[in-house]
Formats: structure tokens, C-alpha cells, sequence
């Protein structure tokens, strides 16, 4: 591992950086056993305390399953299996349900203030806006435009590869380990209406969100209209 000399940050915080970086690339790749904490920690030259310390971050955001006499296994920390972590509905027995996710369109944006702030960059700055919505029991129950400042480069956006992007999102920059969100209630306008199959004005929850990585970095904006009906309920614990 070759440290930036100019980091002031602790060593352990810069080691979890490098094992990070493994995961996302794919060196070390979900359901693949690595080498114990002595044989990185020889690798790298650095003290087992220090890599300890490292793999116990990464225990706690969930991508790495220590067991004793196994050994250490990567976890899926991408895709849409690692963003149920981030999941606020259930259902009636008490599951949380992500839904099954649609993706119905992509396309290059500029941030207006409220983005901007929300993802911390320069207001009219490029972002990626996406169209999504999930199903559940057979109904769309969640709608969302969401956001992410990780853009694909000029000579790739074409109508295939911003939908490529989408589906991607950030899971192929960083790993996600927090959220932010905000509740307001609403209520169904027209559009609504015609897809959540109510009445206009019916009464809806309006769901901001905001996906952050290990580092504090805000990875994508979520603002969702959501119509729980008589099967799911909200639960942010």
C-alpha cells in the first residue's frame, strides 16, 4: 500500500481507504475469503493493531464477516442487495421491503441550489437525474427522481450509456454506509393519481433522502412520493 505522505489523517482511517478501494474495484471481490489480519498486516508493512482497527470499520459497515476459524469473507457491498440497509418500509409481519426496482429513465441535469447543497457541490454543476420507481404486491407503491454527482465522461452519453450509469450509481465509486431522510406529508397529485391508481388528494408521504459513503462524501439525492395504501407502513429507526 503506498500511503500519501501529505495525509494527516490516522494511519488506520488510511488503511481502511486502501481495503475500501479493494472492495469497489473488485481486488477483493464479494464471497472471496482473504488472508487473516497478520498476513496484510506483513504485506503492508504496518503494525496488526492498525489493520485491526481497519477491518473493525469495516466490520461495522457491514462488508466483512470475521469469523473465528474461517476467516474473513467480503460481503456484497454493492448493488441493490447493500442498499436494503437503507430500507424504511415494512410490511405487515414486520419485513422490510425494498420492492422490486424500475428504472425508467436517465439523463444529464445541472444541480439548482437545493441539489447543490444537498450534495454538497457547486450549484449548476453536471449531475446524473434518474427516473425510478418500486413495486410491491403487484402495485407501484414509491416514485423517485434521484440524483448523483458521479456523471459519465462526455464521449459516453449516449441513451444506453446514461441508463448503464444509472444502473450503476454510486456502487461503483464508494461504498455507502449512512442516509439522511426527511418526512413530509403530501398529497397525490394528478400524475400521482394515474400511477399509484388514487384519488387526487389522497394523502401521500414525501421522502428525501440522502445517500452518504464511509468518508462523508453525499453519493445521491432521493426525492420520492410514496403511497403505502394497506399493506406497508413507514418505520425510520
Amino acid at each position: 500500500m503506498s500511503l500519501k505522505t501529505f495525509d494527516l489523517r490516522p494511519l488506520y482511517l488510511q488503511v481502511v481507504d486502501d481495503f475500501i478501494g479493494r472492495i469497489v474495484s473488485g481486488v477483493w471481490p464479494a464471497g472471496q475469503f482473504i488472508a487473516s489480519e497478520t498476513e496484510i498486516s506483513r504485506e503492508l508493512g504496518l503494525s496488526i493493531g492498525t489493520v485491526r482497527r481497519a477491518f473493525d470499520i469495516l466490520d461495522q459497515y457491514g462488508v466483512l464477516d470475521r469469523s473465528q476459524g474461517k476467516g474473513t469473507l467480503i460481503l456484497d457491498a454493492s448493488g441493490e442487495e447493500a442498499s436494503r440497509r437503507f430500507v424504511t418500509f415494512l410490511d405487515a409481519d414486520g419485513e422490510r421491503v425494498a420492492g422490486e426496482l424500475d428504472l425508467i429513465g436517465a439523463s444529464m441535469s445541472k444541480a439548482d441550489d437545493a441539489v447543490a447543497a444537498d450534495l454538497k457541490i457547486v450549484a449548476g454543476s453536471e449531475i446524473l437525474a434518474m427516473r425510478r420507481q418500486r413495486r410491491h404486491g403487484g402495485r407501484i407503491f414509491l416514485t423517485e427522481i434521484a440524483q448523483s454527482p458521479f456523471v459519465p465522461p462526455a464521449g459516453a452519453r449516449g441513451a444506453a450509456a446514461l441508463l448503464e450509469a444509472a444502473e450503476a450509481r454510486w456502487f461503483a465509486h464508494s461504498l455507502a454506509v449512512r442516509m439522511t431522510e426527511t418526512v413530509s406529508p403530501i398529497v397525490a397529485d394528478a400524475d400521482d393519481a394515474r400511477v399509484f391508481g388514487v384519488p387526487t388528494g389522497e394523502p401521500l408521504l414525501q421522502l428525501t433522502r440522502i445517500i452518504f459513503s464511509y468518508d462523508g462524501v453525499a453519493l445521491e439525492r432521493r426525492v420520492a412520493r410514496c403511497y403505502l395504501g394497506q399493506d406497508l407502513f413507514y418505520e425510520n429507526s
